[in-house]
């Protein structure tokens, strides 16, 4: 049990890939007849060469065996248990050109995901009722996996979008795993605040 890929190659020389039975990593791989490529998102590949066509997914609870000839044998090594993909995968660790769930392209999973927020937002029905002024907001995404799910969400309730953070400094650690202390420290390091882009609005 557990979420996790692999790969190794065995005694007699073969490569070996495989997903944990929930599907909760994701992995893929790609063949040309030439080339055998794995790795967590298909964006490598890609850029690698490989076209669209040679790259595929593994299943969950697959293992996938390439012998010294090439020949490739896709199998289960563990029953499938479903697919139990991290969201956080999708919101955050994966690229944004690459495909995320059944092959849903990461860009558009993120903005589909804005667009639900904006529809659950109680700011939705102030702004359809007057009682709120569209003028008066603007959405800021935070650099960088936010910027799609923003779109969504701002085109949905038809909000301004505007960079208003700027990264800074890139090799800051991510914040949500530090203590709070520390985050606040950290993300005044990391961001810096375009004041021009959100003086006097209202900030989402």
């Amino acid at each position: 049990d557990g979420a996790y890929s692999f790969a190794f190659i065995d005694g007699k020389g073969r490569i070996v890939i495989g997903r944990d039975p929930l599907g909760i990593r994701p992995l893929w791989y790609a063949n040309n007849n030439n080339i055998f490529a794995a790795a967590s998102e298909d964006t490598p590949l890609n850029i690698l060469g490989f076209k669209r066509e040679e790259m595929k997914e593994v299943e969950p609870g697959s293992l996938v065996i390439v012998d010294g000839s090439g020949n490739i044998k896709e199998s289960n090594y563990t029953k499938n248990n479903g697919n139990a993909s991290c969201m956080f995968e999708n919101v955050y660790f994966s690229g944004a050109s690459s495909r995320g769930p059944k092959g849903m392209p990461i860009d558009l999973f993120r903005y589909i995901l804005g667009e639900e927020l904006a529809f659950s937002d109680p700011l939705k029905e102030k702004f359809e009722s007057g009682k709120l002024n569209r003028e008066d907001f603007v959405v800021v995404p935070v650099p960088n996996t936010a910027r799609n799910a923003a779109v969504g969400y701002a085109e949905t309730l038809e909000l301004k979008l505007r960079e208003g953070l700027e990264k800074i400094e890139s090799d800051i650690p991510r914040l949500f795993i530090l203590p709070e202390g520390e985050r606040v420290i950290q993300m005044k390091l990391k961001y810096e605040v375009l004041p021009n882009s959100i003086n006097g609005l209202n900030v989402v």
